[in-house]
């Protein structure tokens, strides 16, 4: 299939791209960065832009949609308005890909959707109570989607809703981030720093787990609303602990206030992905951590000026 990767270039979108590739999948990338991907097409472009959108849908079989902006810190504001503006560049593309005849089209959201979950686990049913603008502007997205799919039944429509995602090429020091955050501040020879008091729950993904999980739902036509988890409830402490284990060095130490989107826990089911793709994640949040942690040892000079001040 010729496929379009929106946002290829950057964390998830280079796993997705390397795996689409390797699936024997022709890939063009819509990104404002080059792609790290070899093998693949790059159109220079902003979703934002009417004229990109256009140029890098056509003659285009699926979209993989992943371009967007990260979740901020609330300690740096919580402004709506790019949330949104990623929402109304959804809208545009999916006009575009209508256009083009795109007869599979795939939107990453967001776990940010649910806000707070139980420790069992939010499924697709679940009520969505974003705590965040972002959780806001991707179910706002999600709208568009579901729409264009009652709008042109020609066209495949699935959202995957992500839950934490760690891995090689992952910037550190960004909400969502705690995984590269507490390698790289270990490599480096700093405490571990775990805002609150490392009690809080998320579901830790393999980003190649991940990735695949894109391939198969666009491989099987996958249509309607999917969890991408893993099930397991992991405390950031736990975590943290994890890293210093493998590294062999370093302590934890504890700062004010919540990173992220301050909820307590946010765990998901991904039962439903799993009966409809044959998909489910192949390694172990434990075992995950060796391999990343190779990585950023070798790419370290990459992260170095990268901690706030």
């Amino acid at each position: 299939m010729r496929v379009l990767v929106t946002g290829g270039s950057g964390f998830i979108g280079t796993h997705v791209t390397a795996s689409l590739v390797g699936s024997g999948h022709t890939v063009r990338v819509l990104d404002h960065n080059p792609p790290r991907t070899t093998g693949v097409d790059w159109i220079k472009g902003e979703l934002s832009s009417s004229n990109d959108v256009e140029a890098a849908t056509r003659d285009t079989e699926g979209v993989v949609h992943l371009a967007g902006r990260v979740l901020r810190d609330p300690r740096d504001g919580d402004d709506p308005r790019p949330t949104f503006a990623d929402a109304e560049g959804t809208r545009l593309l999916l006009s575009a890909s209508s256009r083009s005849g795109v007869s599979q089209f795939i939107f990453a959201s967001s776990a940010e959707v649910y806000g707070e979950t139980s420790l069992k686990g939010a499924n697709e049913e679940s009520p969505c109570k974003p705590a965040t603008s972002y959780g806001e502007g991707k179910l706002l997205a999600e709208g568009h989607v579901l729409a264009q799919a009652r709008a042109n039944p020609g066209m495949s429509c699935s959202i995957l809703r992500v839950f934490n995602t760690f891995g090689e090429w992952q910037r550190p020091y960004r909400p969502g981030s705690a995984a590269a955050t507490f390698i790289v501040r270990g490599l480096k020879g700093g405490d571990i720093v775990i805002h609150g008091d490392g009690g809080q729950v998320r579901d830790y993904l393999d980003v190649k787990d991940v990735a695949r999980a894109f391939v198969a739902s666009l491989e099987t036509r996958g249509e309607g609303i999917y969890n991408v988890a893993s099930g397991v409830p992991l405390r950031i402490k736990e975590l943290a602990d994890l890293v210093l284990s493998k590294l062999g060095r370093g302590k934890v130490t504890f700062a004010k206030g919540p990173i992220g989107g301050g909820v307590a826990c946010s765990v998901g089911d991904s039962l439903k992905l799993r009966k409809a793709t044959g998909w489910r994640p192949q390694t172990k949040t434990e075992d995950a951590l060796d391999r990343v942690i190779g990585w950023y040892s070798e790419n370290l000079a990459l992260y170095i000026d990268t901690e706030p001040a």
